[in-house]
């Protein structure tokens, strides 16, 4: 057990210091990024903060959004359909196969 005092400061604000620490854990975590190849019909879709890489001559492109994680990059492309495939991360193009599998397996029963 330790011996060493605690000195407990009265005016020390719980809440406000674990507020500071987060905003700055935030700036330091870089958002996911998420590189789609995405149709020209749902190009009209994307939202957020994304950047377009390159632009193909049919008028698709490719997409990188930046979000929060890996769990909103799988919505966000689940969202925009058959109009968008995942390129990047791997983790995230493998998850989708294994939900649409999962959701094809429920409807045939």
């Amino acid at each position: 057990m330790n011996e060493e005092m605690i000195a407990v400061q009265a005016d020390f604000d719980l809440h406000a210091y674990w507020e500071k620490v987060r905003e700055e854990f935030e700036e330091r975590v870089p958002p996911f990024a998420l590189t789609l190849h995405v149709a020209l019909e749902a190009r009209s879709r994307i939202e957020g903060d994304f950047t377009v890489l390159r632009e193909q001559p049919d008028g698709s492109a490719l997409i990188q959004v930046h979000l929060e994680s890996a769990a909103s990059a799988i919505a966000y492309a689940l969202a925009l359909g058959t109009d968008a495939r995942v390129i990047s991360p791997i983790e995230v193009r493998d998850t989708i196969v294994a939900t649409v599998r999962a959701i094809e397996e429920m409807y045939q029963q």
